[in-house]
């Protein structure tokens, strides 16, 4: 999908977004026939638009023979850039049921509190973005996909700044795509080491990049990871990424810690096999970390940053970590496994020691899939 921004609304889109506000600031000069401006006139002028908040609905005009959808839309209730993207997600949503659409876009002219103008049209675009993704690695050409929009254009006054805006947003986006695609890999795939050389494109972007291997982590002495570790045929990682934005030693760096379980089957203590081909997606801590670090890097963040994964697959062999055993973490603390499949503490136990003590930073982010625990906490 291709995202442009021009300041002259051509007459080959097939669907015309009119995101408002109230209506009153609209350049109508963006307008190129008389019948969308005499509908638009009337239709904000109605109970039902000027009473909704959250108003879409759809019309079409005449043009050269035939008719052109036109979708207009009341964001009146939207805060945040987040709620932006959201919105535009959900449009995506909607428009997207037909195929090859071209779909041009023109904003109302108003800001949304401290949100300018040109950053509102960005953040729309980048909505847009991120709800096109999809991952098809394994789709076989026997079910082939056709892109549903081919092309947004937003119009607006001065492309050149909305477009520089949008390429801040499109860098976040870059590493949201990289978390997408390591969790969406299959386990067979995306094991400890292969989840590191899907990383090394942090590297071109200047992330400094470690990585502990078995050995390594071994003489670290980070015993409750290698529990762990020790049922599965692939052996553990450790991967450390480190960015420096502010290029001052004496700040404190901030400490993103990861969970990265690339497969949880419980170990010895086995899950149901109702729903286990989900656990997958038990190193999505450890994605999330990796997208993150991208996007620092991607767009010279201004600050200190290290990023630290721990890397197992938790399995049942014949050498598998068994209930009642006990290890000694890299803290010196002794553990009693009575579960094998509470093994995110053991994992994060380790990295956390070590991420604390070897860079001391300012506060630490642990972000791990404790999918049990956010049920009895929160409910489904």
């Amino acid at each position: 999908m291709e995202i442009t921004f021009k300041n002259k609304l051509s007459n080959d889109f097939s669907i015309l977004l009119l995101v408002c506000f109230d209506g009153k600031t609209v350049d109508q000069k963006a307008f190129n026939n008389d019948n969308i401006k005499e509908n638009f006139e009337i239709l904000i002028d109605t109970k039902e638009f000027k009473n909704n908040k959250s108003y879409s609905d759809d019309f079409n005009i005449k043009s050269n023979n035939s008719f052109k959808k036109i979708n207009i839309s009341r964001i009146s209730s939207l805060r945040t850039v987040t709620d932006i993207e959201r919105f535009a997600g959900k449009k995506f949503s909607e428009i997207e049921r037909k195929k090859n659409l071209k779909v041009s876009v023109i904003v109302e002219e108003k800001n949304i509190g401290e949100i300018q103008y040109e950053e509102i049209i960005a953040s729309l675009a980048s909505g847009f973005n991120l709800k096109n993704y999809s991952f098809r690695k394994y789709r076989s050409k026997v079910r082939p996909i056709h892109a549903s929009i081919d092309k947004i254009t937003f119009i607006t006054n001065n492309p050149d700044k909305v477009e520089k805006k949008f390429k801040y947003f499109e860098k976040i986006s870059q590493g949201v795509f990289l978390t997408r695609d390591l969790v969406s890999e299959p386990a067979n795939v995306l094991f400890p080491e292969q989840f590191v050389q899907s990383c090394k494109k942090l590297s071109k972007a200047g992330i400094a990049m470690e990585v502990f291997d078995e050995k390594r982590i071994k003489s670290l002495k980070m015993n409750a990871l290698l529990g762990v570790a020790q049922g599965s045929v692939k052996p553990p990682r450790v991967l450390i990424m480190k960015w420096n934005g502010l290029k001052k030693s004496e700040k404190k760096p901030l400490a993103f810690v990861g969970k990265g379980v690339t497969f949880d089957t419980g170990g010895i203590s086995i899950k149901p096999s109702g729903g286990m081909e989900d656990m997958k997606w038990d190193m999505g801590g450890a994605g999330v970390v990796a997208g993150l670090m991208y996007s620092l890097a991607l767009r010279k963040a201004k600050v200190n940053a290290i990023g630290i994964v721990g890397l197992v697959e938790n399995m049942p062999d014949g050498n598998a970590q068994r209930p009642g055993d006990i290890v000694k973490s890299m803290s010196g603390q002794t553990i009693e496994v009575l579960n094998t499949d509470a093994e995110g503490r053991l994992v994060l136990a380790d990295i956390l020691w070590y991420v604390n003590k070897k860079y001391n930073p300012e506060l630490i982010v642990d972000l791990a899939t404790l999918t049990g625990a956010i049920i009895v906490a929160l409910g489904d």
